[in-house]
């Protein structure tokens, strides 16, 4: 669709500085550091409906599968979402409804209530009508 600038200045969830004109407002979905391109597409493009989480850190040792409140930005509302195991060390979320521009690298919380449970940083992220194969990939 066009060049860009480097891939270090551009951030999934952003709209202005793309210099597109498609008719449509695009969205940065993806950064691939890797292959110096950028994935973009609509807004309805941003929705995740699951996140593996790898380095996960417990501060409440948790039986999995769980129900909790799970915050992607610190910004952003906790949102509901199931927790489960997902191999040492991680965690596949799946939300209860799709949550916005969720990007590999980013921390994410998991709550109960006001108390916190553990946390850990996002690897990959579904879209919102993909599914996770068996190593947690879409």
């Amino acid at each position: 669709m066009g060049t860009h600038t480097g891939v270090a200045w551009y951030t999934v969830g952003q709209r202005r500085g793309l210099g597109l004109s498609v008719g449509v407002p695009q969205y940065v979905l993806e950064v691939d550091a890797r292959r110096n391109t950028l994935v973009v597409g609509g807004q309805e493009d941003l929705l995740r409906r699951r996140l593996r989480l790898g380095r996960v850190n417990w501060i409440v040792p948790t039986p999995l599968p769980a129900a909790a409140t799970v915050r992607v930005r610190h910004a952003a509302p906790d949102v509901p979402a199931v927790l489960h195991a997902d191999g040492p060390d991680r965690v596949r979320v799946e939300f209860c409804e799709p949550q916005r521009a969720a990007a590999p690298g980013q921390a994410v919380a998991f709550y109960d209530g006001d108390r916190v449970l553990g946390g850990g940083i996002i690897e990959d992220a579904c879209w919102s009508g993909e599914e996770m194969n068996e190593n947690g990939r879409p």
